[in-house]
């Protein structure tokens, strides 16, 4: 799991699920944009989740966050191509870390594959 810190906390993800017995209610929307144009397809993806609040208690149990991934592929042949991506995420300072702590979540990584269809 990943190293998750927030307002000079770290968290290692052994405590997320311990308090968690409330059903949840969720507000997604995404929006990905691609084109391929000769060898090269580039691709935008964005997300943005409203607070997620519990069902009974209305409390935030996961606060708003945005998500960004960019990337491409580049086909070298009809079969071969190489892909490259950089993600983004931010949740916001309400998040429940655990049943005592929140915090902000920030977190990115990046990606690179080659693709070959046999």
């Amino acid at each position: 799991m990943s190293l998750l810190t927030g307002n000079q906390k770290t968290f290692d993800g052994q405590g997320l699920f311990a308090d968690k017995t409330e059903a949840v209610k969720v507000t997604d929307a995404a929006i990905a944009l691609t084109y391929r144009t000769g060898n090269r397809q580039p691709q935008l993806v964005y997300a943005h989740g409203w607070a997620a609040k519990g069902v009974n208690s209305k409390d935030i149990l996961v606060d708003k966050y945005d998500q960004i991934v960019i990337g491409g592929d580049y086909y070298m042949s009809k079969r071969t191509s190489i892909r490259g991506q950089a993600g983004y995420l931010v949740m916001g300072d309400k998040t429940r870390l655990n049943a005592t702590t929140t915090g902000k979540i920030e977190h990115g990584g990046v990606q690179i594959a080659l693709h070959h269809k046999f």
